[in-house]
């Protein structure tokens, strides 16, 4: 879970960097609770430490998803009450106001960052949110390889230099595995 949260931060907080007076927005599927934590914890650090901009950070996460938490695990209770203390639970269910909202003229961008797709009513209207699903994730973000993750992985035990080959041949594993529906990039 660490490696696909941690990717998909980069990708954000990237698009942020790159990013001129841009309104970003993007919409997470209904992942489970302890990921869209990592996610958005991840998202709110990266920001800070982008120091050159004036970034205004964003996050909803659905009504329907907060629900199933709410009767879920006492994990998911756990991770579901830090997600309400910090403000990025969705309580009256409308997301509208996030789905709709501009980019101020002191600011350098905007990201709005919503999760829980699969538990949102009004599908419709986030057409002009980017799905950042496991498919883009696979292939934007991963550039279908995991071999970064891999490497990053096994830095602290292998030393890569020599190794390569080694490396390279995991990476096609897990890769072969996921495009056989054998493997949840989630749970590497």
């Amino acid at each position: 879970m660490k490696c696909f949260a941690n990717t998909i931060v980069r990708h954000v907080i990237d698009k942020c960097k790159e990013s001129d007076g841009l309104t970003l927005r993007f919409i997470l599927p209904s992942y489970p609770a302890d990921l869209l934590f990592e996610i958005g914890k991840g998202v709110e650090e990266g920001i800070l430490r982008i120091t050159e901009k004036k970034i205004r950070f964003q996050y909803g996460i659905a009504y329907g998803l907060g629900q199933r938490w709410e009767n879920g695990t006492q994990l998911e209770k756990d991770i579901f009450n830090e997600i309400r203390v910090r403000g990025w639970y969705n309580e009256t269910d409308n997301l509208t106001s996030l789905r709709h909202l501009s980019k101020a003229p002191d600011e350098d961008c905007l990201l709005v960052l919503l999760a829980g797709y699969e538990d949102i009513r009004d599908q419709s209207s986030l057409e002009d949110f980017f799905h950042l699903n496991q498919k883009a994730v696979w292939e934007i973000c991963l550039e279908r390889s995991f071999k970064g993750w891999v490497e990053n992985v096994l830095k602290e035990y292998v030393n890569p230099d020599g190794n390569e080959q080694g490396i390279e041949d995991i990476a096609n594993l897990f890769s072969e595995l996921y495009q056989a529906g054998l493997a949840d990039p989630i749970a590497i």
